[in-house]
């Protein structure tokens, strides 16, 4: 919204000097239209996120019983031990042990025992919970845009913008009847 704006206020500046005849101002125009330019190029290119905001393979330490897998949103799963159970749907509850890290491995949440709706989560949680089976134990890398981005709930305890790490067992599934 800052850099829209920006735009605004240099095309304004730009016309009103475009009515000085000086060479002072055709000097002072020509900067500002170059200057304009470049700032409204600039807020049209969306962002690439950072690489310290992607997953990789180091940020699956464990041996799991399949190498990490990565899906096309970014976000990647890490099957520790398989489940036997029910997996998910996006209409589901799902009954679960976690443990929410940053990269540097700063704890920021966990539960030893959690019920959320599937489909009411971050978007990476959601992807990685519908490729889990009950009775599993997973590790989640999710980048930023597929969790809280910038939008942080609390930015003192997950910095916005932040990757997330997930160490997740799915206990169980419950439908919405069932809850």
């Amino acid at each position: 919204m800052v850099r829209r704006k920006a735009c605004r206020v240099n095309k304004r500046l730009a016309f009103a000097l475009h009515s000085m005849k000086t060479l002072w101002g055709a000097f002072a125009l020509t900067s500002v239209i170059v200057l304009g330019t470049a700032t409204c190029s600039a807020a049209k290119k969306p962002d690439k996120p950072a690489a310290k905001t992607l997953c990789n393979a180091s940020d699956f330490p464990a041996k799991g019983v399949a190498a990490p897998v990565a899906m096309a949103s970014g976000v990647w799963i890490q099957t520790l031990k398989a489940g036997e159970g029910p997996v998910p749907t996006i209409n589901d509850y799902a009954v679960v042990r976690y443990k929410g890290m940053l990269r540097n491995g700063k704890v920021f949440d966990e539960s030893a025992s959690a019920t959320f709706p599937v489909g009411g989560l971050v978007p990476g949680f959601t992807e990685g919970l519908l490729k889990m089976q009950a009775g599993g134990n997973y590790r989640l890398c999710l980048p930023a845009d597929q969790a809280y981005g910038a939008n942080s709930p609390d930015p003192s305890v997950i910095p916005n913008n932040a990757l997330l790490l997930f160490d997740v067992d799915l206990i169980d599934v419950r439908t919405a009847d069932e809850q």
